[in-house]
This record gives structure tokens, C-alpha cells and sequence, in this order.
């Protein structure tokens, strides 16, 4: 059975475009999406009901530990892959949660192969569904 989660689209910290684009992360993110990433991220402000679903899901996701690149070590990601689904259009992601993250627990980061904002046309405030 597939679960749908909702969220609200909110701004990040502008860190995201930061680690997506390390050769590290983005060799994971590319071979899950089979396609080259967008070098960023969609944050989802859920609510508190689907924050621990999705923390029951992320207990037996894909989990790669921390990692070094270029003498520097880079905290561990655990993903999901997902369908978003936005008036009528549906494009594929990947939930991540970054085992090291500033973000509140109700923030779920997602990347994808598209810029979500441009090719959906989506603001802060809409919302968004996405399965499992």
C-alpha cells in the first residue's frame, strides 16, 4: 500500500544547493533518480502526524554513514525514493534526511532532477503531496 504525506513548501537555509552539489552526495542522488540532479533542495514543513510515519520509514531506508571528500569529513543521509504529486503532474524525488541537519524535525529536504518551484510553479505556502 502506498502512503501519502502532505507538506507545506517553506524556504531553506541555503545550505542544501551546498551539499547536493558535492560529488558525494551527488553520485548517491543521481544513481537513485538515474538522471543528474538539481543542485537543490524542497523543504516541506509536515505536520506533526506525518513527521513520525516518516520517521518510521526512514528507520529501514537506504542509509549511507558519514563520509569523507577531499580530507573533509560530510555527515551520513538516509533516503527514500517518492512520488510528488502537484495539480495533476506527478515528477519523482528523494526524501533526505541528513543524519547531521540543523532543520527542526518537521522539515523534510527533497531533491529530484528538476527545479521543483520552476517546473511546477510552486511558492512558499502551497502544498504539496507526495507517496511512498
Amino acid at each position: 500500500m502506498n502512503l501519502c504525506i502532505k507538506g507545506k513548501l517553506v524556504s531553506g537555509k541555503g545550505t542544501g544547493a551546498k551539499f547536493v552539489s558535492l560529488p558525494i552526495y551527488e553520485t548517491i542522488f543521481s544513481k537513485y533518480l538515474e538522471n543528474k540532479i538539481y543542485h537543490g533542495t524542497l523543504n516541506l514543513e509536515l505536520l506533526p502526524k506525518y513527521i513520525q510515519i516518516l520517521d518510521k520509514k526512514f528507520e529501514s531506508s537506504l542509509t549511507y554513514p558519514s563520509m569523507t571528500y577531499n580530507g573533509k569529513n560530510y555527515g551520513g543521509i538516509k533516503i527514500i525514493k517518492i512520488k510528488i504529486k502537484y495539480q495533476n503532474k506527478n515528477t519523482i524525488g528523494l526524501a533526505v534526511r541528513p543524519l547531521k541537519s540543523t532543520h527542526n524535525p518537521n522539515i523534510l529536504e527533497i531533491v529530484s532532477d528538476i527545479n521543483f518551484r520552476d517546473t511546477l510553479n510552486i511558492k512558499n505556502g502551497d502544498i504539496l503531496e507526495f507517496e511512498l
